[in-house]
């Protein structure tokens, strides 16, 4: 933190449930196997002891991290300790698999590579992302799904699934197409109102006031 690195751990005391128990999951894994599932947190880097550094730390790179990609598999699972155990299966690939958690079913597509025309943090709480593909695809975000999050395809709005039991993923059909995920927490909009119905109120006491 001190040298404004950005951590898979956030630095953050408060984690989503999920993310701990992601992480804890991972921690057991063989090296080999923590790689691809690294790569799908887009973590470039890791961090090993190395008493030898000036640092005590050298780096090792992950290979292939995204952060976003176009996957055209799908598999779904009912309970989210289901999709964890898929994840977690060493024949996963999350480069060419997506499982996400619902009652729906998905079959295997022989597809053509989809193309990441932009992808652009607009600021913290807005992601534009536009992209091309020859067939329907799950559009899928390494980050963690977390209330609040909102997505629209071509301004409409699209529901964001739980994608490989920590992040999210939107439904995309074949063509040229722009995704937007926005953060609009309801505390925050509630708060909003409650601020414009107290300025109202106090406004209504000011006048008051001042005809008597």
């Amino acid at each position: 933190m001190l040298d404004g690195i950005a951590s898979a751990n956030n630095f953050d005391p408060l984690l989503p449930g999920r993310f701990v128990v992601w992480m804890q999951a991972l921690e057991d894994l063989p090296i080999e196997q923590q790689e691809s599932l690294l790569a799908l947190m887009n973590v470039g880097w890791r961090a090993l002891a190395d008493a030898s550094s000036q640092t005590g730390l050298r780096y090792v790179s992950v290979g292939e991290p995204a952060r976003v990609r176009l996957v055209y598999e799908a598999v779904w699972e009912e309970t989210p300790g289901a999709a964890l155990e898929r994840v977690l299966d060493p024949s996963f690939d999350p480069s060419q698999m997506v499982v996400l958690e619902g009652s729906e079913e998905g079959d295997a597509v022989a597809a053509e590579e989809g193309r990441i025309l932009r992808f652009e943090q607009v600021h913290p709480s807005r992601i534009e992302i536009e992209v091309r593909t020859s067939q329907d695809a799950w559009l899928v975000l390494s980050d963690a799904w977390y209330p609040g999050w909102q997505a629209t395809v071509d301004e409409i709005e699209s529901e964001i699934l739980h994608a490989d039991y920590l992040f999210r993923a939107v439904r995309v059909p074949a063509g040229e197409h722009s995704i937007a995920f926005t953060y609009e927490s309801l505390a925050v909009r509630v708060g909003a109102w409650m601020s414009v119905l107290g300025l109202m109120l106090l406004g209504s006491l000011v006048w008051i006031w001042r005809r008597d």
